[in-house]
């Protein structure tokens, strides 16, 4: 993993076409700016994975 320090306002360059741009830092939370070619997928981690891959257990209520 390569770990970069940046500051607002600077950007991190990814294959050429991939731009995250840092737009705020408050406290521990950083906020960025991702511009990609359409054909490129953008998610966040815990909606890309499926429950079952974040090791959550789908329970199904049943009627008696």
């Amino acid at each position: 993993m390569l770990s970069l320090s940046r500051q607002v306002g600077q950007e991190i360059v990814i294959d050429g076409n991939i731009r995250l741009t840092i737009t705020s830092v408050e406290g521990q939370r950083v906020r960025l700016g991702i511009s990609a070619p359409s054909h490129v997928p953008i998610r966040r981690r815990e909606v890309f994975m499926t429950p079952s891959k974040r090791g959550i257990t789908e329970t199904v209520a049943t009627h008696r």
